[in-house]
């Protein structure tokens, strides 16, 4: 475990909801505040140590929440969302305590976040620059160069490993110079930007569009005819027009002004990742970027472990594990298919950190059902102990539509109850857990109409939400996040409950997908090393590439203290 992780846990008392699920972490934490509190007050620097952070739009969490609320239309949603920093969420700086900052024992207020939208190694030395101009800060996080691969559409990448080493050697140089004497440097590798790719070009996982490529590629032709309706009663088209595309330049330009505006404003391009993600590229051209990440991830490392030597000042800890974390399509976000959600985000922070202290990790758990299967206890890519089931009284339909989805229906109109449930398992060992996923109203015309949404707990039913008339949805965009962590047990369970009145009936429903259970707790979970793809070392640090110095630090470890006791 690193110096500053038992630092954070026990001293930043404030980290909400960050709770042991056994005597055993209560003891230790118990054990590592009293050491903490002792050493903050003998050396008032402790105190005032602070992390900087260097990367690009990931690490300020951009498109992270893809949440786009209830009730609003599509158009609105891009206009709300698109762009945005879900910085609580971060992998780096989130919140949380399975961030990378949190891991360290940094809590609000003692993050400084420099990185920005774009960014790539050429920014580098100015957000190092940004970082060290705060004298309080003794540790920093870079993960930085995602942008280096996606270049414009047709680069050879032929000169840019050379220019690249100049800019980390510029950056490295500041930092190992400027940052205080026992400062330390978490440095990772970048991910396969073409494995983001390849997960998601050819799915629906987008808002708008029929496919990620068809919104890469800003093609207007692969709209779904959904999209277009929500787009059509946020401009006031009437139904007709919008049913005969007679107005489809408007649609078009409208979402056009959205997506091509947060391009230009986040990548100064008007179609995001040119090398990757333009559909006119060709297999060759996909290795040819791949290839050069890999040769990046190279680079990183080998420079890493030559400051690392160079000098005595600065400890640099460095991994490349994140190269090989698969990519499901579940941790992309839905705004623009190449972004972390916020289940993305907390993987990222995961395997990053296995990458540092592979013992001391914590545990994640995803559960997805996006109803790829009309089975409704089989999931595409997670599997979860249990099935979706239904029980109470007759008249009503419950089951995947033909857009893959999960219709909750109320046929009759007479007063009947019915419930549709999904029991979550056993989170028990978990500190922080959210749901998140889409819904649709469908035939809503009145109050009457809806359907609650509850979570089980110490065996009563707890409302969550409900998704009520008048009012539908021509969009299955809608949704929020819900947090369940008030809720975890060793039973959690949520089910929907149709209204019972009468006004209800003839197939008035709620659609519902896209279904997101993400949940961490403390507790390590060893894993195996993922193995190296292309030379790229995955389970990397310079404590294992060179000789260990033993580094003068003003962040003693209590943890140490634990583990000597």
């Amino acid at each position: 475990m690193q110096t500053s992780v038992a630092i954070g846990r026990a001293r930043r008392a404030t980290t909400e909801g960050f709770r042991a699920s056994v005597t055993c972490l209560r003891t230790l934490r118990s054990a590592a505040l009293a050491i903490a509190l002792s050493l903050a007050a003998s050396d008032p620097a402790l105190a005032q140590s602070r992390i900087g952070l260097i990367g690009d739009s990931m690490m300020v969490a951009t498109n992270t929440d893809q949440m786009c609320g209830s009730g609003g239309e599509v158009l609105t949603c891009f206009e709300q969302k698109l762009g945005g920093h879900d910085l609580a969420f971060s992998h780096g700086g989130g919140a949380f305590p399975w961030s990378i900052a949190g891991r360290l024992g940094y809590g609000e207020g003692e993050i400084l976040n420099a990185a920005d939208d774009g960014e790539e190694w050429k920014d580098a030395l100015a957000q190092a620059q940004r970082v060290t101009a705060d004298p309080a800060i003794d540790t920093v996080f870079i993960q930085l160069g995602a942008n280096d691969v996606c270049a414009d559409y047709g680069h050879d990448f032929s000169n840019d490993l050379a220019e690249t080493a100049a800019e980390i050697d510029a950056t490295l140089s500041h930092l190992v110079t400027t940052l205080p004497e026992g400062a330390r440097i978490y440095w990772s590798g970048v991910v396969d930007v073409v494995a983001f790719r390849d997960a998601l070009a050819d799915r629906r996982h987008n808002f708008a569009f029929r496919t990620c490529q068809g919104l890469w590629d800003l093609d207007f032709d692969t709209l779904t005819d959904e999209a277009v309706r929500s787009v059509c009663k946020d401009l006031d088209i009437p139904n007709d027009a919008c049913d005969g595309l007679r107005e489809f330049d408007v649609i078009k330009d409208a979402l056009l002004d959205e997506l091509v505006g947060f391009f230009v404003d986040a990548y100064n391009v008007e179609t995001p990742c040119g090398a990757v993600l333009d559909g006119r590229n060709t297999q060759d051209d996909l290795d040819r970027a791949r290839a050069f990440n890999i040769a990046l991830n190279q680079l990183l490392e080998e420079r890493a472990q030559h400051w690392s030597q160079a000098q005595d000042r600065v400890e640099i800890l460095f991994t490349n594990r994140v190269f090989d974390v698969e990519i499901p399509p579940y941790f992309v976000s839905r705004l623009d298919c190449f972004h972390p959600n916020r289940a993305g985000q907390m993987k990222l922070a995961e395997e990053i950190w296995r990458g540092f202290e592979p013992l001391q990790a914590g545990n994640v758990a995803f559960f997805v059902d996006e109803f790829d299967d009309p089975d409704l206890c089989t999931q595409e890519f997670t599997t979860w102990d249990s099935c979706w089931y239904d029980y109470g009284d007759p008249g009503f339909t419950v089951g995947v539509d033909g857009r893959n989805r999960l219709e909750i229906a109320k046929e009759t109109s007479n007063r009947r109850e019915h419930f549709v449930a999904r029991d979550l398992g056993d989170l028990s060992d978990k500190t922080f857990a959210w749901l998140s996923f889409n819904h649709k109203r469908q035939y809503f015309d009145d109050g009457g109409d809806y359907v609650i949404l509850e979570v089980f707990q110490d065996g009563l039913w707890h409302e969550l939400d409900i998704f009520q008339g008048g009012g539908n949805d021509r969009n299955a965009h809608p949704g929020n996040y819900y947090d369940l962590t008030p809720f975890l047990s060793s039973d959690v369970r949520i089910q929907f409950k149709p209204s019972s009145q009468g006004s209800m009936k003839n197939g008035d429903s709620v659609r519902l997908d896209n279904f997101n259970l993400f949940a961490w707790g403390p507790t390590a979970v060893p894993e195996p090393s993922l193995g190296g793809v292309g030379g790229a070392a995955v389970v990397v640090t310079l404590v294992g590439m060179g000789r260990r110095r033993v580094r003068r630090s003003s962040r003693p470890n209590p943890a140490d203290e634990i583990r000597r006791a």
